[in-house]
């Protein structure tokens, strides 16, 4: 088995990772390495691996994995016919939320030890398309309304900042300045428009460092799980959200879950995907179902 490490280079976790990943190769699979060093570069460096090797790591955190997902499924979408690697996580990242959806959590042994094509499962994916005809995926989570501006603001910070400390101050900066956008949701079943705190797209179940935001998603049933936070204060969502991080729904009349497999937002701001901004509203979301093969830990 061929298997690509593409590692974070704003991590110095990973500067010694290559070391310690053949010291635990029990299995004698051929690793490669890859090293990021700006943004997008994880999104060139899947698409190129993608022929040539079984399976690529993603090594980091969220972000990390989202790109390295948009590269997969980019050669997917030019050569529909050709086999593609598969995609597993090392998680070393800041938040870590799309892990939380696996009852174990891998680490570099356990990945290496483990007797990895049993342990491949088919798990849905999510595709965003806008106006423009430009589309990219998300694996676990997308938002509009505060989230994409949560995330602007972390990223104009310096790059020295340490990400933890730079999304909490993106995150304090957005709950201080933000004001409710207007966004509509259209489905199948749901046509609602008005002011929202923030829309929610999971399909996994845990945002913003560990909210059990998305209690009933499920990455194996191609669908999204809908959650419209509508005209709630700031105030009233913290006051949820000891209940929101335990998984628990709230019952609000602002408040409104829904299972989707495709769905259009418009409106005002953008969305954003596993932490990446991309697009303005409107947009396009569906579910790529058993899209990818993930190595479940």
């Amino acid at each position: 088995m061929r298997i690509a490490f593409i590692l974070n280079g704003n991590k110095k976790k990973t500067k010694f990772l290559p070391e310690k990943i053949l010291a635990y190769n029990t299995h004698s699979y051929i690793c490669s390495f890859f090293t990021t060093s700006s943004r997008g570069d994880a999104v060139r460096l899947a698409f190129k691996c993608a022929p040539d090797y079984d399976l690529v790591v993603a090594t980091g955190g969220d972000g990390t994995l989202n790109e390295c997902l948009n590269g997969l499924m980019q050669f997917r979408d030019q050569f529909p016919e050709k086999n593609f690697s598969a995609l597993a996580l090392l998680p070393i990242g800041t938040g870590n939320d799309f892990i939380r959806n696996f009852s174990r959590r891998p680490d570099t042994k356990s990945l290496m030890n483990c007797d990895i094509p049993s342990s491949l499962r088919k798990i849905d994916v999510c595709k965003v398309s806008s106006g423009n005809q430009r589309s990219r995926y998300f694996i676990n989570i997308a938002d509009a309304g505060f989230g994409p501006v949560a995330i602007d603001f972390t990223e104009q910070l310096p790059a020295g900042i340490p990400g933890s400390i730079k999304f909490g101050i993106g995150i304090l900066r957005a709950f201080f300045t933000y004001r409710k956008k207007t966004i509509s949701v259209k489905s199948e079943l749901i046509n609602r428009s008005g002011r929202a705190l923030t829309v929610v797209l999971a399909n996994g179940k845990y945002f913003g460092g560990g909210v059990a935001i998305a209690p009933n998603a499920d990455l194996y049933d191609g669908q999204m799980e809908l959650i419209i936070i509508g005209n709630v204060s700031m105030v009233d969502y913290l006051r949820y959200l000891p209940k929101l991080r335990k998984g628990k729904k709230i019952e609000h009349p602002e408040v409104f879950y829904a299972r989707v497999d495709k769905v259009e937002l418009s409106g005002e701001g953008g969305i954003e995907m596993d932490g990446e901004l991309e697009f303005e509203l409107p947009v396009r979301v569906e579910v790529v179902r058993e899209g990818i093969n993930f190595v479940v830990p």
